[in-house]
């Protein structure tokens, strides 16, 4: 999935209809604790080595989900958004994508952010929920995925308007600056 994916989607809008009938929105969502959650069909190769401050030793802690930077947990893990945003799309007709545990959801204002609740509601049916509490960006006009700004304000004019996240230019400058 590339960073222009809301754009792309509110441009697709806009040639159907020719004209722009409705202001479009989008919205993201993150799974909550993601990687831990996807089952491991091979649990006894999950395991993590810690220094244990209190037993002053090294412990062997199994992991029962994927291991964060082991090679086949990303392509293990990605089975199951992709299962959810096909879900989303077939029973909802939801304009839904993720990239990896991230899901950016895009549609016209009159849906009333209907798509992204029922990413909501198709999360928690099947005992994965979001985490609407620190990760969740509800439907705007602006919307920030995978650190692109898209911004739906010019689409009248027939164009997406876009740009990096705020914050990011300075932080690049400051690392080309330290090179």
């Amino acid at each position: 999935v590339r960073s222009s994916l809301p754009a792309d989607i509110a441009m697709a809008f806009m040639k159907r209809w020719g004209c722009l009938r409705s202001a479009v929105q989008g919205g993201t969502d993150d799974l909550k604790k993601a990687y831990w959650r996807v089952a491991n069909s091979q649990p006894q190769y999950s395991l993590v080595m810690l220094y244990h401050p209190g037993h002053k030793q090294v412990v062997l802690y199994n992991v029962p989900g994927q291991c964060f930077g082991l090679c086949s947990a990303v392509l293990n893990f990605n089975r199951f958004p992709e299962f959810s945003v096909h879900c989303c799309q077939r029973m909802a007709s939801v304009c839904v994508e993720h990239f990896y545990d991230d899901f950016v959801t895009v549609e016209p204002v009159y849906m009333a952010s209907s798509g992204q609740k029922f990413l909501h509601f198709f999360q928690n049916l099947i005992g994965f929920p979001l985490d609407l509490e620190k990760k969740y960006v509800k439907m705007a006009a602006q919307v920030v995925f995978v650190g692109v700004r898209s911004d739906f304000a010019t689409l009248v004019d027939g164009f997406v308007t876009m740009g990096i996240k705020p914050g990011r230019a300075e932080k690049i400058a400051v690392v080309i600056a330290s090179a």
